[in-house]
């Protein structure tokens, strides 16, 4: 969860809403809640991803999804935020459950 709480962190030292779900929801039911609290942006940050030094960053408003550098999420999306909205942030743990 490293990366994930660094992100987190980074996230809000930025300025933008950001949440983690921390209830080991199912993917789809993580997806739910976002959309529910309005979340612009979703970011999927699982070991693959951290493995490549990326996340999957989803636009919630058109539904587009693309990998983006781990170290390029927090700028893009404050350049892309006009307005503090919350950003869901999803992390998948090595053994594949959702945490």
């Amino acid at each position: 969860r490293g990366p994930a709480f660094r992100l987190l962190g980074d996230l809000r030292a930025a300025g933008l809403a950001a949440e983690m779900d921390f209830d080991a929801r199912s993917f789809k039911g993580q997806m739910r809640s976002a959309n529910r609290a309005a979340a612009r942006h979703v970011i999927i940050l699982g070991p693959s991803e951290v493995a490549a030094g990326e996340a999957q960053v989803k636009d919630m408003a058109d539904g587009t999804q693309k990998p983006m550098p781990l170290k390029e999420i927090v700028a893009e999306l404050a350049r892309q935020t006009s307005l503090p909205r919350s950003v869901h942030e999803r992390m998948v743990t090595g053994d594949g459950n959702h945490a």
